[in-house]
């Protein structure tokens, strides 16, 4: 069936059904954001019982930037039971009745509903924005990241705004729905289809090589262009190069710049990735001036000797994976939109030093405070 994806988990306990909708970047930020945040907190359900009453129904609904546009992110998720009998109502189809209607029944709509949800995502946003790192995420639209917006925009959205929103997801032809767990329901069935997928072609846009912000600590971001990742196992491969590149990062550090760094990774898209150094105030222009690959611009950095060391990370990131079910589905979601080949190889010191090599800095972004409030 068109734009449909069933990842089947015949072990697992629950059954997640997602609907996704692509929104062209001319839409309002502010307006996504908040109708998103009216979608979790008041959503209006024409359902014959509640959500929790469906199998133990909950219902999530989040936004983010994916590929020069948005997503609008919806998933159901109800408890799957071997032994679970039903008569007169099926809560997986009636399930399906409520994501197929999520967004054509809307929230809620009431002043006192929308100025609730205005409220709660300022007071969530204002600790996230002290955050360099997720302000830089933000600054690079890293595609699955948090929407930025405009706060004083985001108080001034009124009812008509969120209806033009509201027309805009109805209208969009770019969606897909999602299963995650056993299908045993013809899910798909009763869901009208997308005409086309979303899919990943740029997870990021550079921006300006310095940006300065009220926040309380200090990220440089090296976006570096590599090798393109086209399959499931090249893409674990390029998660131990960049473990390995962080090891080298740690250990000319520690005998240049005497500083405590936390560190993020990311594939981008399938010829970019990210790495993420975090420090206190004050230290990143000493780190920039003793990474060579920022120097130079290519990567010189030698991993070799870390290739034993990031190996179990593939055993870590398994039992990740299985502590986390979102984190899970979230990675195959990611394997879906980069169009990747489902594959399993062996992995050779060759092919991570030969990955490595390729590495090569595209672009640098600096997020620190203000001077001015220094």
């Amino acid at each position: 069936m068109p734009n449909y994806t069933t990842f089947e988990a015949p072990d697992y306990g629950e059954r997640i059904l997602i609907r996704r909708v692509f929104l062209n970047k001319d839409v309002s930020r502010e307006a996504l954001v908040l109708y998103t945040r009216l979608l979790n907190d008041f959503p209006r359900i024409t359902a014959k019982k509640a959500i929790s009453s469906l199998s133990g129904g909950h219902l999530s609904v989040k936004c983010y930037s994916f590929n020069e546009g948005y997503i609008i992110d919806a998933r159901l998720t109800q408890t799957k039971h071997k032994n679970l009998m039903y008569l007169f109502l099926n809560p997986f189809k009636e399930g399906e009745s409520v994501m197929q209607n999520l967004f054509e029944n809307g929230y809620i709509k009431n002043e006192k509903n929308l100025a609730v949800c205005k409220e709660r995502i300022l007071f969530t946003h204002q600790f996230k924005e002290t955050s360099s790192s997720f302000v830089g995420l933000e600054k690079l639209s890293t595609s699955y990241h948090e929407i930025s917006f405009d706060e004083i925009k985001l108080k001034g959205i009124k009812e008509e705004d969120l209806n033009r929103l509201e027309k805009e997801i109805l209208s969009s032809k770019c969606g897909d729905y999602i299963l995650f767990g056993r299908d045993e329901e013809k899910t798909f069935a009763t869901l009208t289809p997308y005409e086309k997928a979303p899919s990943l072609a740029k997870g990021f846009n550079p921006v300006d090589s310095n940006i300065s912000k009220s926040v309380e600590d200090e990220s440089l971001m090296l976006v570096f262009s590599h090798q393109e990742i086209t399959t499931t196992s090249k893409k674990v491969l390029l998660s131990l190069v960049l473990n390995g590149l962080k090891m080298a990062v740690e250990e000319v550090l520690s005998k240049r710049v005497f500083v405590e760094l936390e560190f993020q990774t990311r594939l981008l898209d399938k010829s970019h990735s990210l790495l993420v150094l975090t420090s206190p105030k004050g230290k990143i222009n000493q780190i920039k001036e003793v990474l060579p690959f920022v120097v130079k611009g290519v990567n010189t950095l030698t991993i070799d000797k870390y290739f034993d060391r990031v190996y179990p990370e593939t055993k870590v990131q398994e039992v990740i994976f299985a502590m986390d079910d979102n984190a899970f589905l979230d990675s195959l979601i990611a394997d879906k939109d980069l169009a990747l080949i489902d594959e399993t190889s062996e992995i050779k010191k060759t092919d991570y030093n030969a990955l490595n090599s390729s590495f090569v800095l595209d672009d640098l972004l600096v997020i620190r405070k203000e001077i001015n409030n220094a």
